[in-house]
């Protein structure tokens, strides 16, 4: 092997026990500051592929008002005509939903794309709320009716139908994935709505929500522990209910996101007390075995940082949600520290080594 080779082999085994090391340690994440539209807090709710945002952030004038986060910049996507509003989901194409203030007082669905904002209805009541919306433009969320009940939607091609409920007045849509199945409440129970149909997917505990659903059909969301009276994050999958327990001794969770890996985000906090304290709350990250304090997995970016909440990951394993910055409350992103190119570059080492040792081999006689 010529002196090329040989370097080249020295660089690749370098980046293989580089990238062995770090698949072997729980890998850290570096935490950015997403900043606001002008006042001093913002919440990020949802995160795409391509790493787009959403959520809600304080304006100028002391308004909070929905944005995308794109490109390194925080657009403000204005409101129904009203005061307020935030951005709760957003699909592969910057399409955000989510809830907005309108002229005549009351708080709107709406649907972003095309640099406008349109306002998706009710189910003949006075409100509604969008949750998420999939890669084919649909939403889910909750309607009032003209009877006054509240009902999960699914709004699709330009209307907006009632998912129904398992009983009583209430029933809300959190979660939709690209086939077009919804999780959320119904009854005070977690459902899975598909081919036209709501189904209680409860099997542990004592009442439970839905609050995302990935592209296999596995669920997160959580469940009333009844032995020791708190919320518990739960994985659902091929039927049945796992509790994903918590952080803390004795204390609760909730999980509110889930990518195709499984990956479940969300908050955890101490049990239940008669003052919770919110800024006990911690973002965690369960990676299919543990339930993860994301606090502690953070890199020297993390200085001053308490992270409260994580609302959404992507495939990527990038996670947005709030938290406190030298005591402001603040929209965050997460990325992997090393980024997935870190390992793309590695196996291009093992490529160009690979085609060395080949070329090598061919001018031997």
């Amino acid at each position: 092997m010529n002196v090329k080779s040989n370097m080249l082999t020295v660089l690749v085994a370098g980046l293989c026990a580089a990238g062995a090391h770090d698949a072997a340690a729980v890998t850290p994440y570096r935490v950015t500051d997403l900043g606001t539209l002008g006042g001093t807090f913002s919440v990020a709710n949802a995160i795409n592929a391509s790493g787009q945002i959403t959520g809600g952030a304080q304006t100028k004038d002391g308004t909070r008002h929905a944005f995308l986060f794109t490109a390194g910049s925080m657009l403000d996507l204005g409101t129904l005509g009203g005061e307020s509003s935030e951005g709760a989901g957003i699909n592969a194409s910057g399409h955000v939903t989510g809830t907005a203030g309108t002229a005549a007082g009351g708080s709107h669905a709406f649907l972003f794309s095309g640099g406008s904002m349109m306002d998706l209805g009710t189910l003949g009541g006075a409100f509604s709320t969008g949750s998420d919306i999939n890669d084919m433009g649909q939403v889910t969320g909750q309607a009032s009716t003209a009877d006054g009940a509240t009902r999960a939607f699914l709004y699709s091609g330009g209307s907006m139908q009632n998912l129904g409920t398992l009983g009583g007045v209430l029933s809300k849509g959190e979660g939709i994935n690209n086939s077009g199945q919804v999780t959320g409440e119904a009854g005070g129970r977690a459902f899975l709505y598909s081919g036209g149909s709501m189904q209680d997917i409860q099997t542990l505990g004592d009442g439970s929500t839905g609050w995302d659903i990935n592209a296999s059909g596995q669920i997160t969301g959580s469940v009333n522990d009844n032995v020791i009276i708190t919320k518990h994050a739960f994985l659902y999958s091929g039927g049945a209910m796992q509790d994903l327990g918590s952080v803390g001794f004795s204390g609760g969770s909730v999980g509110l996101a889930i990518n195709a890996d499984g990956w479940v985000t969300g908050v955890a906090f101490p049990g239940v007390t008669d003052e919770p304290d919110l800024t006990a709350e911690r973002a965690f990250l369960y990676d299919g075995t543990t339930m993860h304090n994301l606090n502690q997995l953070l890199d020297g970016s993390g200085a001053g940082w308490v992270l409260h909440s994580a609302n959404d990951i992507n495939d990527a394993g990038q996670i947005v949600g709030h938290g406190t910055h030298n005591g402001m409350t603040r929209a965050f992103l997460l990325t992997l520290v090393p980024e997935p190119a870190t390992y793309a570059l590695m196996l291009m080492g093992l490529g160009l080594l690979g085609a060395a040792v080949s070329s090598t081999r061919r001018r031997r006689p």
